[in-house]
């Protein structure tokens, strides 16, 4: 039954689906109020591998919901012990979406999973070549950082950034794994000048890079690419990530996103960054962290930026005192967009 409901819940990637369909709609024919009933059950056969596998499966497909997590958080034994014994994916992926659910419910206490940063990364060091564990257990380390500096101290302690960037490198392929990774070290740089020398020793700045030639189509790996590579260029390391190709990447992400809006945010501030003109975050701005610099923090990005929306068919203009921003639906898109230089011209005076 339980090896049933999670096949039946599961509707793919959350994300991925959101980028494709505006949305993503599982199933959830669980009550939200027969969720407890979990971790009874896996409290109950304990020594019974398959049921513990199945319900990290299930808990995996439905613990992203805060109202299911609310439920669910008694599981978290259960679920670590499942990861470190049998290294399942899903174990991984119930405690990722877990954490970020009850991170995201309103009262929820993030003090609950400061005790997973070791069996997550332990978990991903013993089964390096397994992609939806690396893919999952980025993920988890994503949202266990999430606006956590007790955690991204926890993660660089554990050795987790070399694991990470592991990963990025074992499993260049994975579009998944790439762009967790990604998120992972934003949240590591955030606020945390010695999270940012540790991914840059680590050869992150290199994996970054490579994961957004490698994955150019894929609008999630390009946000959470120039997302940290802006993090990582509001430091002394920014000539490195220049000296890298960093700039390259991001003109062909604004080039073939420059319909989405929030990823043209994020590329014109990692090149203003890059040029050395960008507001920027400190290191003692908490407010900088997220998943992704979203369009909330602009003010901690760049004070009086304008977001461009090149999905609206009317276009969007963007002016200094003299100088023109593009119109979205434009083929060309002009240095004004794409040239750290030009990024100026967005600005709002």
């Amino acid at each position: 039954l339980l090896k049933m409901l999670a096949n039946y819940n599961d509707g793919g990637d959350r994300e991925d689906d959101k980028a494709k369909t505006g949305g993503y709609k599982p199933k959830l024919i669980v009550p939200v109020a027969e969720a407890g009933e979990l971790v009874r059950i896996m409290e109950k056969h304990a020594a019974n591998a398959a049921i513990q596998l199945y319900a990290c499966g299930l808990i995996q497909n439905i613990g992203f919901k805060p109202a299911y997590a609310a439920k669910l958080v008694g599981a978290k034994k259960a679920i670590l012990l499942t990861m470190t014994k049998q290294g399942s994916s899903s174990s991984i992926g119930a405690l990722a979406n877990l954490t970020s659910a009850i991170y995201d419910a309103k009262g929820g206490d993030k003090k609950d999973f400061d005790d997973c940063v070791g069996p997550v990364v332990k978990t991903m060091q013993a089964h390096k070549a397994d992609a939806g564990v690396q893919e999952q257990g980025c993920a988890a380390l994503l949202s266990l950082t999430y606006l956590h500096p007790v955690n991204q101290n926890a993660v660089a302690k554990a050795k987790g950034i070399d694991v990470i960037v592991a990963a990025m490198k074992t499993h260049k392929n994975s579009d998944k794994c790439q762009r967790n990774a990604c998120g992972a070290l934003l949240n590591l740089s955030t606020d945390n000048a010695k999270n940012k020398k540790e991914i840059v020793s680590s050869g992150g700045i290199a994996s970054i890079i490579t994961a957004m030639k490698a994955h150019a189509d894929n609008v999630n790996v390009q946000l959470e690419g120039c997302s940290v590579l802006y993090n990582l260029s509001q430091s002394l390391d920014r000539l490195l990530v220049e000296k890298a190709g960093a700039k390259a990447v991001i003109d062909a992400a604004l080039k073939a996103h420059k319909k989405n809006g929030a990823l043209v945010f994020k590329a014109n501030a990692a090149l203003d960054a890059l040029a050395g003109t960008g507001g920027g975050t400190t290191d003692s701005d908490p407010k900088s962290s997220s998943k992704v610099i979203t369009d909330k923090s602009a003010k901690a990005v760049a004070t009086g930026t304008k977001v461009i929306k090149l999905g609206d068919k009317a276009g969007t203009k963007a002016t200094t005192a003299s100088t023109k921003a593009i119109k979205a639906g434009d083929k060309a898109v002009t240095k004004a967009t794409t040239s750290s230089a030009g990024t100026k011209a967005i600005k709002a005076g």
